[in-house]
């Protein structure tokens, strides 16, 4: 299975998911997930039945720090592309 990992947070704006490789940015969640997948299916030879993970670790680091403590993480999330 491929996968890729991507630094999540919201910009005040707008949802950005990067890495080194990549930025993604959509003024929703839904529209950040659509952004990515129509990357994945255009760029990733995958074969019918092929499951692609996008793996999505919110950036601690954008939420103040003061609240930092009391919460181990905001969210993570796993998005599956299956053709």
């Amino acid at each position: 299975m491929k996968a890729i990992r991507l630094n999540i947070w919201h910009d005040g704006r707008q949802w950005v998911a990067s890495n080194d490789d990549f930025t993604f940015r959509g003024n929703s969640l839904d529209e950040l997930d659509q952004n990515v997948r129509r990357y994945v299916l255009s760029r990733e030879s995958l074969s019918r039945g092929d499951t692609f993970r996008v793996y999505m670790y919110f950036d601690n680091r954008t939420i103040p720090e003061w609240i930092r403590p009391y919460a181990q993480h905001y969210f993570d999330r796993i998005l599956e592309i299956k053709t």
